[in-house]
């Protein structure tokens, strides 16, 4: 039986038939004709629509293309089924096969029902239906399977035994093998109350923090997670790991994932911000550095055209994490399979486009802002009682000549954007002020980063402006300071001298100076200005100009004053109980984020290239999404955006969420597609069940909850072992008669391989370790030294990832290359998988320190045997597998040692199937 004619078999039986029937032949037509006849206007061919129904319904020639009820009419039907390959559709590829050809059949004569496109309905809340075997029910969700099951007369596995059940639990929420001693207990636990024992086993899984370190490593995936940049030379991305640790934080304390979404696309905004009870830290913010994880170039010759790149991956990974919906399939054009138009693309982009990157200050608990307030407060006190605060200066008769860009700091800043502490107030004009060890006197207007404290740290970032003259200047002071000039939003100059030799700028001197950036290279670019102060010096800034010539401009500002004579012994002792205090001030933790920018609609960049620019395209949501999307009034609307996402009319959210978990427990989604809910992708295998799975998940938006319902249930329960009839009837187990055997990921073959040999370090969180090198990873941005390797006994998700460096054993067990969202890994199986256990330096030293200590920690070969294969299998040796074992542990002792013999039976362990493998 094929999977075509067991889904009609099914549907036959569904009092959906027709929403069922429409969404295969939704795929179908998908697939075969959107390319010519579906949304993208500038592609379809002889005005045809096939992926509506007033498009199926129109005439083409003197007929019509489907008339309901009648199939032998109907033109569709007539050109897929023609003989003559001149007439027949589609005009490359094979022919459509008869299931495929009998299923448009009998939609057509059903009527040619076309509902909208099944992932845009609204969430429905289905009734649960009746079954005949009542006993087999844990959960409402499994009778949403067993109707399937028994309407296709197929019967489901048995439960499984309760060690292979607590095996898979157990990799299944935390990603590690369960101890011996959980193995022992459960077994005594099941032996009194099997129900009661499952669900304390499943709460106290869900409250290890090892279940965010799985469930935090699938949500990277996601966003493409990674520490550096790839490309030519794989240049770091700051602070990253601290995106990878809140995301592990957020699973394990159950943020609701309403929140959790609403902080990854605008958690800088939110106006509740969650703080960690531990840290005194803004966790709210911290979700938005995963706009940033992309790939970077360090020297695009067309920066525009790379902001434009850029853009399109952080709308690729949004619009697939969040909605499973591939959005940058319309840069260019309109969809040519969903209904977004590029209008629509460059309406999102323009909430990119009104951001900025930033590495943000955080203060934990506001401490260290108190503290530098208290000497803020002082060092004023001190300098105007030393220096009496004289009227602002007069600057009437100062000279001004304006040119381009502008700024003079005697006035409101408003329209600025300051981060951190140090740019905490301006200086007026006359102002006496504490500059390191002296005493100073503005002259104009200034912003000044060390009136607190020299150590305190913050930026300063101007509007976004176009860059209309060759030259622009700066009137500066400072040490160990910077001046940034950003270009289209590109942030990694710091890297480039050739391209960008005058957008970065040190500044370290003391006095009033002049310097000068050469932007002619960049005129007509937009741009922004960003004054930063890292904590070990400050920086004064008075005026900005800018002019064609590249010659110092006329300053606006009046010099500042003479020092007049001051108590300076008093002065003296007064900085010395300044400078002891701030020497203890705690620094500011720096994460990557993002933060609002000058707000900007974007153009329309006709067939996708940024020069050729068609009308603005105002911000707003897409209208699949069905949330309100009204244009943003204040800032750049990321909040509202991210408020559209988790609106109760918007019906992806929760199902995609829904669907990745499901995922992830069973290894196959209700929706096998699970990044594109499109018409390219597949319709829902059980589509009252995901929508029953994502009404309850709005409830309460609990990730653990409805974990915990799912591995609870008897669907989950099952053995992997199906029955032969219902292999026949299904062999591919689209109707889940059975758990689906389940590789572990990556990371879980190598935790399992540390926990095995008692090397595993349980500690959470930190930076990351550094990547250990063969002599075979070679290239630029290589690495000066080798991280260990054993990456010192860490969990796979701390291993420092490099784009340009991936781990060799990892990436051979499908470790998905960062470039963009994958929520479903590869499933290779290739020799090198084999190799890799075989050979790597990794699991032969791992090997030997597990059989040292097993030698060294019990008393008879037998008791040996059986802690290993509890330890690796989760299970106790059968009589034969002990025989078999004694034997070879016996033989390896008497051809080479005994600690070679015990490190070789754990290296075949390691080896066998069943360790990489869950039932």
């Amino acid at each position: 039986m094929t999977p075509v004619v067991l889904m009609l078999m099914v549907m036959l039986s569904n009092p959906d038939t027709g929403s069922s029937q429409a969404a295969e032949v939704r795929s179908l037509l998908a697939a075969r004709c959107y390319a010519c006849h579906g949304p993208d206007a500038e592609s379809r061919k002889a005005g045809l629509r096939l992926d509506t129904s007033e498009g199926q319904r129109s005439e083409s020639g003197s007929s019509v293309v489907v008339i309901p009820g009648d199939p032998d009419s109907s033109l569709l039907l007539q050109r897929v089924m023609a003989s003559d390959p001149v007439h027949r559709m589609p005009p490359s590829g094979p022919p459509l096969e008869p299931e495929e050809l009998q299923l448009i059949q009998d939609w057509i004569s059903e009527g040619a029902p076309w509902p909208e496109h099944w992932a845009w309905q609204p969430i429905d809340n289905p009734q649960v239906p009746e079954v005949a075997d009542e006993d087999w029910i844990r959960d409402p969700i499994d009778a949403f399977i067993l109707s399937n099951l028994e309407s296709a007369d197929v019967e489901p596995a048995s439960q499984a035994i309760p060690e292979v059940w607590l095996r898979r639990v157990h990799f299944d929420l935390l990603g590690l093998p369960p101890e011996p001693e959980r193995i022992l207990r459960f077994r005594e636990a099941v032996q009194i109350d099997p129900d009661q024992a499952k669900r304390d086993l499943v709460d106290d899984l869900l409250e290890s923090p090892h279940f965010g370190e799985h469930w935090g490593r699938h949500w990277l995936d996601l966003v493409r997670y990674a520490e550096t940049c790839g490309h030519e030379f794989d240049y770091p991305i700051p602070h990253a790991w601290r995106y990878r640790d809140w995301v592990i934080r957020a699973f394990n304390e159950d943020v609701s994932y309403d929140r959790f979404v609403i902080e990854h696309v605008a958690g800088d905004l939110v106006a509740d911000p969650r703080v960690d009870d531990e840290t005194g830290l803004n966790e709210s913010i911290q979700g938005t550095g995963f706009w940033y994880l992309s790939q970077g170039t360090h020297a695009p010759v067309d920066v525009v055209q790379d902001e434009a790149d850029r853009i399109e991956n952080q709308i690729d990974v949004f619009g697939k994490t969040f909605s499973a919906v591939t959005l940058s399939c319309a840069r260019c054009h309109d969809h040519k399979f969903d209904p977004i138009s590029t209008n629509e693309y460059y309406a999102l982009s323009g909430y990119l486009q009104s951001s900025r990157r930033r590495d943000a200050y955080l203060d934990p608990n506001g401490a260290i802002e108190s503290r530098l307030q208290e000497l803020q407060q002082r060092k004023r006190r001190l300098a105007r009682d030393l220096i009496p605060f004289n009227e602002p200066v007069d600057r009437s008769d100062t000279p001004r000549s304006r040119v381009g860009i502008q700024q003079t700091f005697d006035g409101p800043m408003s329209d600025w954007f300051q981060d951190g502490q140090a740019f905490s107030r301006q200086l007026e004009a006359g102002e006496p002020y504490i500059q390191d060890d002296s005493l100073q006197i503005a002259g104009s207007g200034q912003w000044h980063s060390g009136l607190r404290s020299s150590r305190a740290q913050g930026a300063v970032r101007s509007p976004s402006f176009v860059i209309e003259h060759d030259w622009l200047h700066h009137r500066v002071k400072g040490r160990a300071s910077r001046i940034r000039l950003i270009i289209d939003g590109f942030r990694l100059n710091e890297y480039n001298a050739l391209l960008f030799e005058d957008c970065l700028k040190s500044i370290d001197e003391d006095d009033w100076h002049h310097v000068a950036q050469n932007v002619s290279r960049y005129r007509g670019h937009v741009a922004w200005i960003e004054y930063s102060d890292d904590g070990d010096g400050w920086i004064a800034i008075d005026e900005i100009q800018s002019n064609d010539n590249g010659d110092e401009p006329v300053w606006l500002g009046a010099p500042d004053p003479e020092i007049p004579d001051v108590d300076r012994s008093r002065l003296d002792e007064a900085l010395r109980s300044l400078t002891a205090e701030e020497n203890t001030l705690d620094q500011p933790v720096r994460i990557l984020s993002i933060t609002d920018g000058t707000p900007e609609d974007q153009h329309v960049f006709l067939r996708g290239d940024p020069e050729q620019r068609g009308p603005i395209a105002p911000r707003s949501w897409p209208m699949i999404m069905k949330a309100p999307a009204d244009p943003p009034v204040h800032g750049s609307g990321r909040l509202q955006l991210a408020e559209s996402l988790v609106s109760p009319d918007n019906p992806l959210t929760a199902r995609v969420m829904v669907n990745r978990i499901w995922h992830h427990l069973f290894g196959q989604g209700i929706v096998e597609t699970v990044d594109d809910f499109g018409a390219m992708g597949r319709p829902p295998s059980h589509p009252e069940l995901l929508d029953h799975l994502s009404h309850r998940f709005g409830q309460t938006w609990s990730i653990k909850q409805l974990i915990k319902d799912i591995v609870l249930s008897g669907t989950y329960g099952m053995s992997s072992s199906p029955e032969s009839e219902s292999v026949r009837i299904d062999p591919e187990n689209k109707l889940l008669h059975h758990h689906p055997v389940k590789r572990l990921t990556a990371e879980s073959i190598r935790d399992a391989i540390l926990c095995a040999s008692g090397q595993f370090n349980p500690s959470v969180g930190g930076p990351s370790v550094a990547t250990h090198l063969t002599e075979h990873m070679t290239g630029r941005g290589r690495p000066g030294a080798s991280g260990p390797l054993d990456g010192d006994g860490r969990r796979s998700i701390y291993l420092e990832v490099r784009r340009n460096f991936l781990s060799p054993m990892l990436t051979a067990f499908d470790l998905p290359v960062p470039a963009t969202t994958t929520g479903r890994r590869s499933r290779s199986n290739v020799p090198a998988q084999s190799l890799v256990l075989m050979n790597d330096p990794f699991v032969h030293e791992q090997s030997r320190l597990w059989g040292l200590r097993i030698l060294n920690d019990h008393p008879d070969d037998e008791t040996r045997i059986r802690k290993m294969f509890l330890e690796s299998l989760g299970r106790s040796p059968s009589e034969n597998e002990l025989g078999n074992a004694l034997d070879f542990i016996r033989i390896g002792t008497e051809q080479d040692s005994v600690e070679i013999a015990w490190m070789d039976l754990g290296h075949s362990l390691i080896n066998s199937k069943e360790f990489i493998y869950l039932d």
